[in-house]
């Protein structure tokens, strides 16, 4: 039919859409299956998250019930897969082979905490940040994971400028 199949470019030159990534090197290229997706339809995910709840099936988020939903449409990975934990492991050991001595866990309350922290674990990090929006700390999370944004901390801050 003439589309691409995976139409868009990223920043190093490779593509992806559609739920799959030509990957840079090779090693990185994930097909559809790769990803959550539902049982008779790889092109479409389990269920999403986004505005504006940023709740899948349950409103407490120790529960991990958004953990296979793709966030904004982004497609998530499914860490169940050898394969997809190689891929994450080897992305990992490159970072930190280049010197990498911190990272940024975005959306990390969506991560199962075993499933990350057996991946980041093998690895000796200076620090580990956490970032989500406007949830609280659960106590699983910064326990194996790393730091997070304080939110009741940002607001006390924010009030204050706020005030003078």
């Amino acid at each position: 039919d003439g589309e691409d199949v995976a139409p868009c470019v990223g920043w190093n030159g490779s593509t992806y859409g559609n739920r799959r990534m030509s990957g840079a090197r090779g090693w990185d290229a994930a097909p559809p299956d790769h990803f959550h997706h539902q049982p008779d339809d790889e092109l479409h995910g389990l269920c999403g998250v986004g505005a504006p709840s940023y709740l899948c099936g349950s409103p407490i988020t120790t529960d991990c019930s958004c953990c296979k939903c793709d966030l904004y449409g982004m497609p998530d990975w499914n860490t169940d897969q050898q394969e997809v934990l190689d891929i994450h492991y080897r992305h990992l050991e490159e970072l930190n082979d280049m010197g990498v001595t911190m990272l940024r866990v975005d959306a990390a309350l969506y991560e199962d905490v075993g499933q990350t922290t057996r991946s980041l674990n093998r690895f000796p990090w200076d620090f580990v940040y956490m970032e989500w929006w406007g949830e609280y700390p659960v106590g699983i999370h910064d326990k194996y994971i790393g730091d997070y944004r304080d939110v009741s901390l940002t607001w006390k801050v924010t009030n204050q400028l706020a005030v003078e």
